[in-house]
Formats: C-alpha cells, sequence, structure tokens
C-alpha cells in the first residue's frame, strides 16, 4: 500500500464509483476527482492510499484527520476502504487497514476510527481484526450541510433491484 498522487484520481475516481455503485449510489464523478485532488493538496486533512496486489492497483482508503477532546489529541477516522471484487479474499483490507493503524501509531495519533454499515459483516471481521471495536452506547448522527456526492437517500437502505 502507498500513498496515492494527483496521477492516480482517475482511477480512484472509477475505483469510488464501483464502491458506491455495490449500495446503489450514482457518484458524481467531477465532484469526486476534485475531493480526491482537495485531500491530495491538503495533507493535514488526511491521506489517500492505494491499494497493490502484485504491481496492479486493487483498491483504495482514505482516512480523515481531525481532533478530538476525548483522546486530547489527533485522531484518524477511515472514510473509505475499498477492494475490487476481482482482489477479494486475498487479506488487502485486513493489510490495508493493518497499515493504517501502523501509520496512526508513528505519527502519534491517539485514536482510529471508522463507520461502517450495520450489515457489512466482512468490514466488521477486518476492523476487529485489528483492534477496532464498536463503543459501547454511542451512535454516529449526521446531518448534511452540503450535497452528498452520490445521488441516494443520505440514511436509507439501498434501492431493491
Amino acid at each position: 500500500m502507498q500513498r496515492a498522487c494527483l496521477e492516480d484520481i482517475p482511477n480512484l475516481v472509477k475505483m469510488m464509483e464501483m464502491f458506491y455503485a455495490e449500495s446503489n449510489f450514482r457518484l458524481d464523478t467531477a465532484a469526486a476527482a476534485a475531493a480526491f485532488r482537495n485531500l491530495l493538496d491538503n495533507e493535514s486533512w488526511g491521506d489517500v492510499w492505494r491499494i497493490d496486489d502484485n504491481h496492479q492497483t486493487a483498491g483504495y482508503a482514505v482516512t480523515t484527520y481531525r481532533f478530538a477532546m476525548e483522546f486530547g489529541g489527533s485522531i484518524a477516522c477511515i472514510d473509505d476502504l475499498y477492494v475490487m471484487p476481482t482482489f477479494r479474499n486475498r487479506g488487502l483490507g485486513r493489510m490495508a487497514v493493518h497499515e493504517i493503524r501502523e501509520h496512526c501509531t508513528r505519527n502519534g495519533f491517539r485514536g482510529l476510527c471508522v463507520e461502517v454499515d450495520r450489515d457489512n459483516q466482512a468490514a466488521m471481521n477486518i476492523y476487529r481484526a485489528i483492534g477496532l471495536v464498536p463503543q459501547a452506547g454511542r451512535r454516529m448522527l449526521a446531518l448534511p450541510l452540503s450535497k452528498a456526492l452520490h445521488q441516494g437517500e443520505f440514511n436509507s437502505p439501498p434501492a431493491a433491484n
């Protein structure tokens, strides 16, 4: 796994489009490209990682950074983690999360968090394997203050096919 660069944006957008399609969301690809560009241009906001397998791009991960009073310092949040279907079941997702955890430890982050769809057991297994656990008594609440990059309800299940 390595940090992505500006030249990776077209492939990152394609993978993000595939990732969102799995939840029946259509991605605004121009807005996604701009979001990747913004994040890559502002390292203090987070990192974009390219997941490789035998010199082939297999997926991507995005971590974003923020200050958390609870920890008295910076924490990292895994915002996106996607492995393309042809590369799944090879341990790449677990490897990526492990490397993100190691990066955070080396760089003084005091916590690592992730938001997981309640029905995504595969993702839960990956995150639990490196030590992320549900936080007792907590729920995530959100209020979109701008349009999402995808077309779909913010907090509703995917449409039936």
